[in-house]
């Protein structure tokens, strides 16, 4: 039996829980409703099943009259419960431990259908998730190169393609002429196998030139957020500066690694 139980008029925290809801649809405001849930709900944290009765009859969930989580989730307001959705908490519950385990994502505001997308593909791309908001940063920038990588090397595939469509249309035209005497019957299908590879070749240049300007578009995006992640860590550097200057003066010295002595000195160059 967990000994955290909410202490609060379960009146005014229902109504507390209900008023974050209320505004899950902003961007990160699910973080909110989990932190209110919790706060309010504290058995929630230890449990790693369902809540034991003893710990429903001392939460505001036996003392508004519910005898399980679910039914507190999903009863009509008019009952005294939440009128919302259990499959939408435990997909809320599963990423924001994601927030409990890293907690500077606090700082991006991100969505929770974001979450989810980072954590599949760091997985789909074996990648640990990062312990710290600059990895996470460089994560995803390099997440970024490798996507426009891969479409940098559909646009050398495409005109590739496009080479071998000019080739075999010209081919077709030369044996289109050379035979158009000889063997008229033939000249209808040709006919419809050259106008087939022009649209191939037509269609094929129309792709790379779409390709190559979001490539280019991409490039702009990188290297905007290249610039703030060098800008991001600048400031916290300063901050950590700041914040030595203020410690040496309470006579508290603080050592600093060589290693993030020079990673320091080289963010710090790059600005």
């Amino acid at each position: 039996m967990s000994n955290h139980f909410s202490t609060s008029d379960p009146i005014k925290a229902r109504q507390e829980i209900l008023t974050s809801l209320d505004k899950e649809q902003n961007q990160s405001e699910w973080i909110n409703v989990c932190d209110c849930i919790y706060r309010n709900i504290p058995a929630l944290k230890e449990a790693s099943g369902r809540l034991s009765n003893q710990d429903i009859k001392l939460s505001i969930i036996g003392q508004l009259g519910f005898d399980s989580f679910r039914s507190f989730i999903e009863s009509p307001k008019e009952k005294q419960g939440l009128e919302w959705s259990m499959n939408k908490w435990n997909m809320y519950k599963k990423n924001y431990s994601y927030i409990c385990k890293y907690p500077y994502l606090r700082e991006l505001s991100l969505a929770v259908s974001e979450i989810q997308n980072r954590v599949l593909v760091f997985k789909r791309f074996n990648i640990d998730f990062p312990d710290t908001l600059e990895g996470y940063q460089e994560a995803i920038a390099e997440l970024e190169r490798a996507k426009e990588e891969k479409k940098s090397n559909t646009i050398s595939e495409l005109k590739k393609s496009l080479t071998e469509a000019n080739n075999r249309l010209e081919q077709q035209k030369i044996a289109q002429l050379r035979d158009r005497d000889i063997y008229q019957e033939h000249h209808d299908q040709r006919f419809e196998e050259i106008k087939a590879l022009q649209n191939k070749v037509n269609e094929l240049t129309l792709k790379i030139s779409e390709l190559t300007n979001e490539l280019s578009q991409k490039d702009i995006e990188l290297a905007k957020r290249e610039a703030e992640l060098r800008e991001f860590t600048k400031r916290r550097l300063q901050d950590e500066a700041k914040k030595k200057s203020e410690s040496k003066q309470d006579n508290t010295p603080q050592k600093i690694s060589w290693f993030e002595h020079l990673k320091g000195l080289f963010f710090l160059s790059k600005t």
